[in-house]
């Protein structure tokens, strides 16, 4: 028998999705209507009350070093300098810039105008430049509860303009191992006053991840906080999915899962092709009836909340993406914002949306201001009419 969460949203994916006329959301705005809200909100949102606004993050931050190369024959070249004794590959493109999704998220929160705040560890020299980044960004980040007693985590990527796919080469440094007996009372003061507390990236914080999240939530949520956690990559740590599970996924402390399609196919276990929206949005919903958060998906086609009773779904920006990067970092930001502003559902993800769109389809490595995504949200377009799911699907 089929629960009633799952009955509820059975209704929502053909509501949502089942339209062969213009772009509209289950409540029956179209899209467009919901652009023009937006911008209203947005346009209507003053500068004080974004920084009211609290959000912590923590706890990774990462030197990423981008080597932008056209395709897979890149590789060969590294072979043949290999073979002949070693040697130099000239002119090859590249780009040194902040990376980590909690130090990414944080700057691009920043540049919306909320009071951010990012806890971490690092070295002397990754604090320097974490702040030049900062600074360079013009961006309001407190960084001043950044330990730099540690090892400065860096990233060597390969980015392929063929395809659109990075090859990530990493050294974790100490974002392998911050964990809850990290913080002090002063960040446990500092995430008691503020309105929103992000752990990211699960992935990479081997040692201490599950910790810091379980133990950071519970403390959170006793001081009516709200509760936010992307674990990033899963694919290095499946064997640990169980305990994921129960310290986490698991518990009424965790408020908002955010994930993309290729996280989803791991904690769903569903096997599917990224681009069959039908099965993604069916995958969401299994794992929504396993887990008490609500679970916000991101895909490069579209992006869906799925909650207790409904499922929303809007689609991404038409863009031509000039990098590959960082996309769900900003998203999250936007998406945050949204929470906090109490927009709907379909004006969070849309701003979330925009907030991804203007960052790769801009050669600039700054995620926007308010300011510059207005004009993005009003003149660029959205993807096209949703497919149609088949009843089959559906009632799988």
């Amino acid at each position: 028998m089929m629960s009633a969460v799952n009955k509820t949203s059975r209704k929502m994916y053909t509501s949502t999705l089942n339209k062969d006329g213009p772009l509209a959301t289950n409540t029956g705005q179209t899209m467009e209507k919901v652009k023009e809200t937006l911008i209203a909100k947005l346009k209507a949102t003053n500068i004080e009350e974004l920084n009211n606004l609290k959000v912590v993050l923590m706890p990774d931050f990462f030197l990423d070093h981008f080597a932008l190369v056209k395709d897979i024959d890149f590789l060969s070249d590294i072979r043949n300098v290999y073979e002949e004794g070693g040697g130099n590959l000239l002119e090859v493109p590249q780009v040194l810039t902040l990376g980590g999704c909690a130090a990414r998220t944080s700057l691009a929160l920043a540049r919306l105008g909320v009071k951010t705040s990012f806890i971490g560890r690092t070295s002397k020299l990754g604090y320097t430049l974490l702040n030049f980044f900062i600074q360079d960004a013009n961006a309001d980040v407190d960084i001043t509860r950044v330990r730099n007693d540690g090892v400065l985590g860096k990233t060597l990527t390969f980015e392929f303009e063929e395809g659109g796919v990075n090859v990530m080469i990493n050294e974790i440094g100490s974002n392998r191992d911050f964990g809850f007996s990290d913080l002090n009372e002063d960040d446990l003061k500092l995430i008691a006053r503020s309105d929103l507390v992000c752990v990211l990236d699960w992935s990479l914080n081997i040692n201490k991840g599950t910790e810091l999240a379980e133990e950071v939530f519970k403390y959170a949520k006793g001081k009516g906080v709200t509760t936010y956690f992307d674990p990033a990559d899963l694919a290095p740590r499946v064997d640990e999915l169980k305990t994921l599970f129960d310290k986490i996924l698991f518990n009424n402390n965790l408020d908002i899962l955010s994930i993309n399609e290729k996280e989803l196919r791991i904690l769903s276990g569903m096997n599917f092709d990224y681009n069959e929206s039908e099965k993604v949005l069916l995958a969401a919903n299994r794992l929504k009836a396993k887990v008490k958060p609500e679970i916000n998906v991101h895909t490069s086609g579209f992006v869906a909340t799925v909650g207790a009773e409904d499922i929303v779904v809007v689609p991404t920006f038409k863009v031509e993406p000039c990098k590959f990067t960082g996309a769900g970092d900003v998203w999250n930001a936007g998406n945050i914002l949204g929470l906090l502003l109490k927009f709907t559902n379909e004006e969070r993800l849309l701003l979330g949306n925009a907030m991804a769109g203007y960052y790769i389809s801009h050669p600039d490595t700054l995620p926007p201001t308010i300011m510059e995504l207005l004009p993005f949200i009003r003149e660029t377009d959205l993807k096209g009419k949703k497919k149609k799911i088949s009843k089959r699907v559906l009632n799988t």
